[in-house]
């Protein structure tokens, strides 16, 4: 799923090209939840995802909501 790259010497970076991709790393950080702001990042993450993949974005309302 996605390449992995090492940005800096601590950071790591999980790129992805399709929508396929993202519900799988969805449903990993579901079933293995992050831990501190991450999580924060995530949940808002997963909203825009949700969001996206019902296309509420191609309306108004939806899109304010992103």
């Amino acid at each position: 799923v996605g390449k992995i790259y090492k940005s800096r010497p601590d950071i790591y970076e999980l790129q992805v090209s399709s929508i396929k991709d993202i519900k799988l790393i969805i449903e990993f950080f579901d079933q293995y939840p992050l831990i501190t702001q991450k999580y924060g990042d995530y949940v808002l993450f997963k909203k825009a995802y949700e969001l996206i993949n019902n296309k509420e974005h191609l309306t108004l309302n939806g899109l304010l909501k992103l």
